[in-house]
């Protein structure tokens, strides 16, 4: 299989953000809104109340979101990049439009700012405290000798590493979270899909 160079968005070479990166901001704090206005049965009045800029952003983050994996999809099926593996199915086996577009916004917001306030708080936070660094150092270098053996799944195992960045997400949390729902007992359907009771999940407003 052969790997596709992603279309580059250039932010290093010319030095500003790329305005998805703005578009992506206006979308995160209009889930804190929108969330809070759905949860009192006032979604009737969020176009009077929330900030028309925060809105827009929001639509203007849904569109080019819709555009980029309507033009990833029309490319087939043998990118060599992820998608490759969520285009091999179809509906209902695979993800509707719709579901794919929701899951590419969450991982451009999960995979941009979000990733580079976190690491930047916890870089912070190291400096501050040397000897939970060197702690970390001492973790990393004692399992890995070998660039090739850091891995997603053998990452997952650093129990200090993982302790250090949930403890950054605590002290510096890169977006503000909805409002936490839980599903009663019995279970429930939610957009079409059984949901178990007892679950504790957040809306999907990533659109």
């Amino acid at each position: 299989m052969t790997l596709h160079l992603v279309s580059p968005f250039h932010c290093l070479e010319n030095v500003y953000n790329h305005p998805w990166i703005a578009f992506i901001q206006g979308n995160v704090k209009s889930v804190s809104f929108i969330g809070l206005f759905c949860r009192y049965g006032l979604s009737g009045f969020i176009e009077y109340f929330v900030p028309k800029k925060i809105l827009q952003a929001r639509q203007q983050n849904y569109e080019y979101t819709n555009d980029k994996v309507t033009t990833r999809m029309k490319l087939g099926k043998d990118r060599g990049d992820f998608l490759d593996y969520v285009l091999k199915f179809e509906y209902p086996k695979g993800m509707t439009t719709e579901e794919l577009v929701s899951t590419s916004s969450s991982l451009v917001v999960a995979g941009s700012e979000t990733t580079a306030a976190l690491l930047s708080g916890a870089t912070y936070l190291l400096l501050q405290h040397p000897n939970v660094m060197a702690k970390l150092v001492a973790e990393i270098r004692g399992t890995f000798s070998k660039d090739m053996d850091i891995t997603i799944v053998s990452v997952g195992k650093l129990r200090y590493l993982t302790a250090v960045l949930e403890e950054s997400m605590r002290l510096y949390p890169p977006v503000p979270a909805g409002l936490y729902r839980v599903v009663p007992k019995g279970g429930d359907t939610v957009s079409g899909k059984w949901i178990p009771g007892g679950v504790s999940h957040l809306s999907n407003m990533s659109l």
